[in-house]
């Protein structure tokens, strides 16, 4: 089942859906809980902001969610990836049916961004590249905060 955030624009916190009740819970952090069905959060898109989890993961292990900030490392002439200098910021959003990083004229999806474990050869086809499921970029916020 696919995960997702969902953000409530009253309480202004995350809760996230499913539980193992199939339900939404959203945890004020005062010791109160709210479960939900996804019926409430779906005829109430002015408050709730239901965001997709992509399935990946952070340079950091920091799993990566629809709406999140990411820091866009420097890419040197030679193609080399210098994960430890930002050069720029971009949020992650659902475009042309792939979840990508607006990098403002132009939606790159994540998967260009995702760390190769090994690339092999296969006779008749080229070369395959085989992904882990972390992202060469760094999670740095979410658009709520």
């Amino acid at each position: 089942m696919q995960k997702h955030r969902i953000w409530d624009n009253d309480l202004k916190i995350y809760g996230y859906f499913p539980n193992e009740d199939g339900k939404v819970a959203i945890d004020d952090f005062r010791g109160m809980t709210n479960v939900y069905e996804i019926s409430r959060i779906l005829t109430n898109p002015e408050r709730y902001i239901v965001e997709c989890f992509s399935g990946w993961l952070d340079r950091e292990g920091n799993e990566v969610y629809e709406g999140d900030i990411m820091g866009i490392p420097y890419i040197d002439p030679m193609g080399n990836i210098h994960p430890d200098n930002i050069e720029k910021k971009a949020i992650v959003i659902f475009s042309k049916g792939v979840l990508g990083v607006d990098m403002g004229d132009a939606t790159t999806p994540l998967l260009l961004w995702g760390q190769i474990l090994e690339e092999i050869y296969v006779p008749n086809y080229g070369n395959k590249k085989i992904y882990s499921n972390k992202l060469h970029l760094k999670k740095i916020t979410n658009s709520h905060f």
